[in-house]
């Protein structure tokens, strides 16, 4: 059980685009960060994967974060790189997961952003995924709170810097 990290528990579900069939016969698209009403049926899920990171206060800047924060999330990052797609976490794994941008600073927390060559992602993945970002920050007893990112553009911040990195210039 965590108590510091709150986990979005439909993160999966507002990942990626999402191409919807509502009960009425409506067909729709939905953003990065959106969730297809109960009832409605999703056709097509698309996209790679984003997760967004935000604190109790909002993040503007990198001195805006926890020099701890930003570096746990790097070793998610790291992690990350090693899920394959049956939600297996295998560090010598190479090649599924081609990169991972961030931790960014945008939209108020922090961003992270997997490329996949354009594979997306699926469940198993994305719990897989989840289960890092916990084993990394929980024990920091920093709560924060992990969804979806509902950015939708591939324009991507410039990562984090810790503030020793800040110091360097």
């Amino acid at each position: 059980m965590t108590t510091y990290v709150r986990v979005d528990e439909n993160i999966y579900g507002r990942m990626g685009l999402k191409f919807v069939l509502t009960p009425d016969g409506q067909s729709l698209q939905l953003l990065p960060g959106q969730l297809a009403d109960p009832g409605s049926d999703v056709v097509s899920h698309v996209g790679e994967a984003r997760f967004h990171v935000r604190i109790s206060t909002p993040v503007a800047t990198d001195a805006d974060v926890p020099d701890a924060l930003g570096l746990a999330l790097r070793r998610v990052a790291d992690r990350l790189f090693g899920i394959l797609p049956d939600g297996t976490e295998d560090p010598d794994a190479s090649g599924f997961v081609e990169g991972v941008l961030g931790p960014a600073v945008h939209d108020g927390g922090l961003v992270l952003t997997l490329d996949t060559e354009s594979f997306g992602f699926n469940p198993p993945m994305v719990e897989t995924m989840t289960r890092i970002f916990v084993e990394e920050l929980e024990p920091l007893a920093i709560p924060v709170e992990l969804t979806a990112a509902s950015w939708a553009t591939d324009e991507v911040p410039p990562a984090w810097r810790s503030s020793a990195e800040r110091l360097q210039g």
